[in-house]
Order: C-alpha cells, then sequence, then structure tokens
C-alpha cells in the first residue's frame, strides 16, 4: 500500500491520538522514498532465520532480539531480494534491533558481526577484535553495545555488489 504523507491523516483508522491505528498494525516499518511511505503489516511469527539470544539477557538491553521486531520478511527473506544478497554476505541474518530506533547487529555464515541501519543504508563489519574471546552470542551483543561508538569507528564498510571473503 503507497501512502503519502496526506494520506496517512485521511485513514479511516485513524484517530486523533493515533490508539486505533496503532492497535490495528502489530508491527510498521516506514520506508521513506523521495515523499511516498510504504507501510507495511508484519507478521506475529516467521519461521526466517535469525540469532536467538537467551531472553534474560535482552531483558537489560534496549535493544530487541524478538523475531517479531527484527523485519524478517522484510530485509532477511530469502524467497525475496534481500540484504544478503545485495550486499554479497552469505547467510546474513539479524541479532538484534535498537528499540528506539532502526540499527540492527547482524551476522553471518562465518559468524562474523556488522551493523547497519536502514536508513544510512551503510552495512559494517564489526573487526574481530571487538568479538574475539567471548563465549557467547549474548556477551558479544552487550560488549557491542556497551562499545558501540568504538565499533562503528573502527568498522570496515561493505559495499553493495562486492565480492567478500
Amino acid at each position: 500500500m503507497q501512502l503519502d504523507s496526506s494520506n496517512l491523516e485521511q485513514t479511516p483508522a485513524h484517530s486523533d491520538n493515533g490508539s486505533a491505528f496503532l492497535t490495528e498494525i502489530t508491527a510498521v516499518l516506514r520506508t521513506k522514498t523521495q515523499h511516498t511511505w510504504r507501510v507495511c503489516q508484519l507478521p506475529k511469527h516467521s519461521s526466517l532465520p535469525y540469532v536467538a539470544l537467551d531472553p534474560e539477557v535482552m531483558r537489560y538491553l534496549c535493544w530487541s532480539n524478538n523475531p517479531n521486531e527484527l523485519w524478517l520478511d522484510v530485509y532477511f527473506n530469502p524467497l525475496e531480494p534481500n540484504l544478503s544478497q545485495a550486499y554479497n554476505v552469505a547467510g546474513l541474518r539479524p541479532v538484534v534491533r535498537e528499540k528506539d530506533g532502526d540499527a540492527f547487529i547482524l551476522q553471518d555464515e562465518k559468524k562474523r558481526f556488522y551493523l547497519w541501519k536502514p536508513w544510512d543504508g551503510d552495512l559494517l563489519r564489526v573487526k574481530d577484535v571487538w568479538t574475539k574471546g567471548f563465549d557467547s552470542n549474548e556477551k558479544i551483543v552487550e560488549h557491542l553495545i556497551i562499545y558501540m561508538s568504538g565499533v562503528e569507528r573502527g568498522a570496515e564498510i561493505i559495499y553493495r555488489d562486492i565480492e567478500i571473503d
């Protein structure tokens, strides 16, 4: 469904406070393409691959590992054009997504970690120095989140449509 900002205000389910609109749509992804917004309703459950983490660890982080909040069908569906294909990174799947934003921590089939923000479009490969020595993905994710600014500064940009090892 294509909506521009004027159509959004005319949506029948939209109320003054927006609560009716929000209750009808479980999860909404807004992708801005010039002056048009595409609104997608995401399914409540998906069998698409992601890296599951211990829910107890995730309770204290401002990031989500809930598959219903990882936009699996939008960016990681192997039956559709997806992030893994766009950047030629085999087995790219989400680990966590920032709850207050759109930043992702991803992992590939070789267990390497990446940072990705859909609005920026840059896929950043995390240097191994940030992930070595940990015995679980939970500890790696905690470490990456705590030191995110340093991790981002030292990360390698992965360009679209270029083969990587």
